[in-house]
Order: structure tokens, then C-alpha cells, then sequence
């Protein structure tokens, strides 16, 4: 039955209550200000009036910015998560136990005014801490000169928005929990539960829907994983100058508190529900695993379910995959995500019991559990959503990132609507032959390609899938095989210009660097020069009239006339980027041929060389390899056979068969050894 103290008049706050909270628990409110002392203001006059004060006090003040932002960033994150179930572990333990729950029930303060005095309690000693480290870390700036405060105004904003969130969800988590240690399951669980089984249903689409693949986490999951969404969002940025040199630190970086104001808001929230369910929870229930009842099914069924999303795709993969040969089973998957999901469903029954003896008790549920999870693995099996069929219509697509690789690997990012249609009918077309081979990969052929396809469309949604395609040469002859279609694509300009840097990004190319590949002798080797900007311009001209020109990609998908026609020395660019002030050259290749006509002409003009022949093809090179491995086969061979052999001073006895015996004459003492 409920408490009668939930409808008795009382007083809403209890300062003797408040004050006892402070006294009690003092050891962890006093190591959580020495931490956060000993972390800024103690760093920080370390940092400023050190050993280390000799330096340039303008570098030392960059220091100092540099520590406290990363402190207000990923570091407060962690700290405020950890901090936040630890206060509400301590200032509402008295519910996991039956005595203390009756005491502080029996006390003249209604079940609103108990809340509100410990919630209150731990604001108030996370709220002091921050206080007082903000001033004395103030002062000590002050002190030494440093003028951009709005930098202490970051870390106290962040780590008072993100502590007061992490509070408040874990104090939300508590009142669920009948146990002390249920309630850090529970907030860890919840705090990583919607990128679990994100992940977790990613992986069985992996498994079951052909080409499936996509591990990017929504934004909505994102923000409902909020250690994830605050560390990416108070990461901080860098300026630079043209020559690598760091800039000073300027308000722009410091980033922004957005989302921090957007979790404090969401933790007010979580603390009002907080009180609504203290208010209806029921005493009796300390020592239970979960305390309020109607979570109780939730808490059956969650556990179940999770425990076969993880654990039954586990046993599966550790069973059946081991022998079906990449063939998915959809009975075999619903039988182990069944026993998995039992074990849970029970496992979960016996702690909310307190008892082994819940078969008899819970076999409604576990059924219903069976059958929510036969389902699931039927749809799977018969795709009832479309999703390995699904090919986005190429007019809804308003970006595609691509990678084919094949004999060398060719990725960019495509905007260009009529090369997506093209992109969408390749797909289409491996899919076609999917179906013909009866749903099954295919790897009969003489060569492979790999193609990823990463759609993004106009809606906001995204489309992620990777295939291995085998092919032969007859493949390559009929125009609306994936073969085909993909060979069509790699000899496109658009293409082959999205391989390479945009235009847009490069500021300027600073110069380039050529290998050269020596096959004369028994071995080769290899050697480059370099060449300066204006070099560089001129081979990028002509590579981009040769790309134009649909000269490039024609052998890609024919293995011996890629070896034949393609050159093993490989062509770097140099350049900056546009906007990006740190100094770091970037470096993009290429890979030529003999079908590179005007790329030729323009290395020959440079005097990079005389003419192809001091180009080295991969078939050259492979033939070089050979010779050299045969010939080294052969220095062994001979080298065995000398060593194996008998020498003058040996006399061998024995048939026809062999020798039987080698008899050593000892040249000193004539006898024999």
C-alpha cells in the first residue's frame, strides 16, 4: 500500500533534512571540490606562476585557454556523467531499503517536500563547487593577465548545463530502482541504449538484406545518446596561419553551448517525471530490482528483446554461419534469437521475483516474446520492407559518395543528376542479377569489382550499400550487365574527375614528384624527382584534357590490358587547401597509361622523360619479378646441389640407385672419419 505521508499536510522543504545531506555525506562533497580545485584553479596558477613562467607570457596565457576549454569539452562529459549517478545514488539510497524508506515516509514532510530537499541538496553542492572554482580561477586569470574570461564563462556553463542534466536523468533512473545497484545499470543502460540497438539492427540488416550496409548513427539517436551529442558538440576548433603557425585563441573557436542548453532543459523535464513517478511509487517496493510496477513488463520484454538482438545474432553467427557457407537461414536466425530471448525474458522474471520458479508463472509472456521474435526474423528473411531491393529514384538523390575498385580504386562524391541515373541503373542492374542467380553472390568470373554506393537524398534520409560483383569477359560484351555498366562508369570524365581534388578546395598546387622504375638489371629499383608549381600545372592541363577526352579507365575492368597499358610509376600533386590556414601540404596521385596521350607529350615537354620507354608498365615490372624470382631460384638450386655434392677427398660407395655411403678421407692423417 502507499505511504499516508503522500497525502499528509507537511512542509515542502525540510532544512534540517537539507543540512543533514550536507553533514552526511560530506566525504563525496568534499572530493568533488578538491577535484575540481586541484583540476582548474590549482592547474591553472601552476600554469601561469610555475617553473614554467619564464616563457612568453603570451603563450602561457594560450596555454591556460587551451587547458580550460578542453576541460569544459570532453572532460566535463565524462566527469558530469560519472558525478551525476554518484549524487543520486547517495541522496536517494534510502529507497532501496525498507527501514529507511519507512523512517523517512514517517517523517512531516510530504513525499514532494522529501524530492525536492535531496534534489536541492545535490544542485546546491555541484552549484557551490563550480561557484567557487569559477572565482578562484578568475582570480588567478586576473592576476596574471588574462583578459579573455568569457573562456571560464564556457567551462562554468558546460559543466553546470551537462552535471545538472546527467543529475537529473540519473535521479529519473533511481526512482525506477528498488536496489543501490540497479540504479547504475539502469543509467548506464539508458544512457547507451538507443545507439545500442542502432548498431544492433544494423548489424542484422548487414546479415540478412544483400549489399546492406550502413553504421552512421541518425542525428535523432545521436541526441538521445547524450555523452555522444555533447562530445562532438564542445569540441573546439583551431586557427592557422599560412604558415602553419597556430592563431590565437578568438571567440569564433570556443564552441557552442547549444546543445548543453538544450540537455539542461531536457533534465528540468526528466526531474519533474522524476517526482511524478516518487509521488505514485510505492514503498513496499524497496528491494526490488524495479520499483514501480507498471516498468515491470517493460523491464521483462526489454530485457528479452535485447538479449536476442545481441546475444541470439551472436550464437547465430557462432552456429549457422559456420556452415551455411554466407547462406542466410531465417528459421535458424528466429531459433536463436528465440532461445536467446527466452533466457532473458526468464533471467529478468527471476530477479523481479526473487525466485527461480517463474516458468509456470511467465510462459504467457515468454510466448508472446517468442512470437514478437519469429516475426521479426521472418521479416527479415522475406525483406517484408524492400530493403535490399530499394534503389533510390535518381531524381529524389541529391548527393552520391561512390568507391569502384576494381584493378585500381576510384571514389568521389557526384552531384550531377544524369551520372546518378547512371549510377542508379548499375544498381539496379546488380540486383537484377542477383535475382537471377536465385539470391545467392555469385562468384564465378574471372575478375571482381567492389562498388559502394552511398545515396544521400533530398529528404535527409540516406541509402548505404557494398558489393562484390565477379564477371568474365562475356560479361563485359552485353551492355546491361553490371560488368558492363560499371566499366562504362569508370571511363566517365565525371567520374574521374570526382576522383581527384574539386577545384574549389585547391588553393594552389606546389609541385609534384614522378617514380621511376629501373628493370635493366637482375632486379628492380626505384627513383623519383620532383618538379616545381609550374611543371605541375602543365601535367594537370593535359590530365584533365586526357580525362575529357575519355581517355582514362579503359582497361580498368581487363585485367591483361590494364597490365599491359598501365604505368607502375605513379604521378603525385602537391597543394594547400582553400580556408585551411595550418600549413599541411596535401598530396593527391594518379594512375596513367598509354592511353594518356597528351599527359605524354606534356612529361616528354617537361623533361621528366625522354620518351615512354622510360615508363615502366605493370607487366614489365611483374616480368622483372619473375625473372628475378626464377633466377633466384636457380642460384638456390645450385647452391644445394654444390653443397650436397661430393668432393674430390669424398669417395662414394654404393649401386646404381645412389649412393649408399660417403667415405671422408682425412687428408692430415690419411685414416678415415
Amino acid at each position: 500500500m502507499q505511504s499516508k505521508t503522500l497525502c499528509s499536510k507537511g512542509a515542502c522543504f525540510s532544512r534540517a533534512l537539507f543540512i543533514n545531506d550536507l553533514t552526511r555525506f560530506w566525504p563525496l562533497w568534499a572530493l568533488y571540490l578538491v577535484g575540481w580545485l586541484l583540476t582548474m584553479p590549482v592547474i591553472q596558477f601552476i600554469e601561469l606562476f610555475g617553473r614554467n613562467a619564464w616563457t612568453d607570457r603570451a603563450d602561457l596565457i594560450e596555454n591556460a585557454l587551451d587547458d580550460v576549454l578542453a576541460i569544459g569539452g570532453t572532460f566535463s562529459a565524462v566527469v558530469a556523467v560519472v558525478v551525476g549517478c554518484l549524487f543520486a545514488m547517495t541522496l536517494f539510497s534510502y529507497l532501496t531499503t525498507a527501514r529507511s524508506v519507512g523512517f523517512a515516509h514517517a517523517l512531516p514532510v510530504r513525499r514532494e517536500g522529501l524530492f525536492i530537499t535531496h534534489f536541492l541538496a545535490g544542485c546546491a553542492v555541484f552549484l557551490f563547487t563550480h561557484l567557487l572554482t569559477l572565482g578562484l580561477t578568475a582570480a588567478i586569470w586576473a592576476a596574471a593577465g588574462v583578459r579573455m574570461m568569457s573562456v571560464l564563462g564556457f567551462w562554468f556553463l558546460s559543466i553546470t548545463g551537462q552535471t545538472f542534466f546527467f543529475y537529473c536523468f540519473a535521479v529519473f533512473c533511481a526512482m525506477f530502482a528498488g536496489q543501490i545497484l540497479a540504479m547504475p545499470v539502469f543509467y548506464g543502460i539508458f544512457n547507451g541504449l538507443a545507439v545500442g540497438i542502432t548498431q544492433l539492427i544494423h548489424a542484422m540488416g548487414e546479415m540478412f538484406f544483400y549489399g546492406y550496409s550502413n553504421w552512421d548513427i541518425p542525428a535523432a539517436v545521436e541526441w538521445l545518446t547524450p555523452a555522444l551529442k555533447l562530445g562532438e558538440s564542445l569540441t573546439r576548433t583551431y586557427g592557422y596561419d599560412t604558415d602553419g603557425q597556430r592563431l590565437p585563441l578568438t571567440s569564433d573557436q570556443v564552441p557552442g553551448l547549444g546543445a548543453v542548453g538544450v540537455y539542461a532543459l531536457a533534465g528540468a523535464v526528466l526531474a519533474v517525471a522524476a517526482l511524478a513517478v516518487y509521488r505514485r511509487r510505492r514503498g513496499e517496493s524497496a528491494g526490488d530490482t524495479v520499483a514501480v510496477g507498471w516498468a515491470r513488463p517493460a523491464f521483462r520484454y526489454g530485457v528479452g528483446v535485447c538479449a536476442a538482438l545481441s546475444l541470439g545474432q551472436g550464437l547465430y553467427a557462432l552456429t549457422w554461419d559456420q556452415f551455411s557457407a554466407g547462406n542466410e537461414n531465417a528459421a535458424a536466425f528466429a531459433v536463436c534469437l528465440v532461445l536467446t530471448g527466452l533466457i532473458g525474458y526468464y533471467g529478468a522474471e527471476m530477479l523481479l521475483n526473487k525466485s527461480f520458479r517463474v516458468f509456470r508463472l511467465g510462459w504467457k509472456g515468454a510466448a508472446v516474446l517468442a512470437g514478437l521474435l519469429v516475426a521479426l526474423s521472418a521479416g527479415c528473411g522475406a525483406d517484408v520492407l524492400g530493403v535490399q531491393t530499394r534503389v533510390p529514384d535518381a531524381a529524389q538523390v541529391k548527393s552520391l559518395d561512390f568507391t569502384i575498385s576494381g584493378r585500381s580504386s576510384y571514389s568521389g562524391t557526384l552531384t550531377d543528376p544524369e551520372t546518378i541515373a547512371q549510377f542508379t541503373q548499375l544498381h539496379q542492374a546488380i540486383l537484377r542479377k542477383w535475382e537471377a542467380d536465385n539470391r545467392q553472390s555469385d562468384h564465378s568470373g574471372d575478375d571482381s569489382i567492389y562498388i559502394s554506393l552511398d545515396y544521400e537524398l533530398n529528404s535527409g534520409a540516406s541509402v548505404s550499400r557494398n558489393y562484390n560483383i565477379f564477371y568474365s569477359a562475356a560479361d563485359l560484351q552485353n551492355p546491361d550487365s553490371p560488368a558492363s555498366l560499371a566499366a562504362d562508369l569508370l571511363s566517365s570524365p565525371t567520374v574521374q574527375l570526382a576522383d581527384l581534388p574539386e577545384q574549389g578546395t585547391v588553393e594552389r598546387y606546389t609541385g609534384g614528384y614522378l617514380e621511376y622504375y629501373d628493370v635493366s638489371g637482375p632486379s628492380y629499383s626505384q627513383d623519383g624527382t620532383d618538379f616545381d608549381a609550374d611543371t605541375t600545372e602543365a601535367l594537370l592541363d593535359a590530365f584533365y584534357q586526357d580525362v575529357k577526352a575519355g581517355h582514362a579507365g579503359l582497361d580498368q575492368m581487363d585485367s591483361a590490358a590494364w597490365e599491359q597499358n598501365t604505368y607502375a610509376n605513379t604521378l603525385v600533386f602537391y597543394y594547400r587547401k582553400t580556408g585551411d590556414n595550418s600549413g599541411r601540404i596535401y598530396s593527391t596521385s594518379v594512375t596513367f597509361s598509354a592511353h594518356y596521350t597528351n599527359l605524354l607529350v606534356a612529361l616528354e615537354q617537361a623533361g621528366l622523360i625522354r620518351d615512354s620507354s622510360d615508363l615502366t608498365t605493370y607487366a614489365q615490372l611483374d616480368d622483372n619479378e619473375t625473372g628475378y624470382d626464377k633466377e633466384k631460384a636457380a642460384v638456390q638450386a645450385a647452391a644445394t646441389e654444390e653443397k650436397f655434392a661430393p668432393d674430390a677427398a669424398e669417395t662414394v660407395i654404393g649401386g646404381a640407385d645412389g649412393p649408399t655411403e660417403i667415405i671422408v678421407a682425412d687428408q692430415t692423417t690419411g685414416g678415415q672419419n
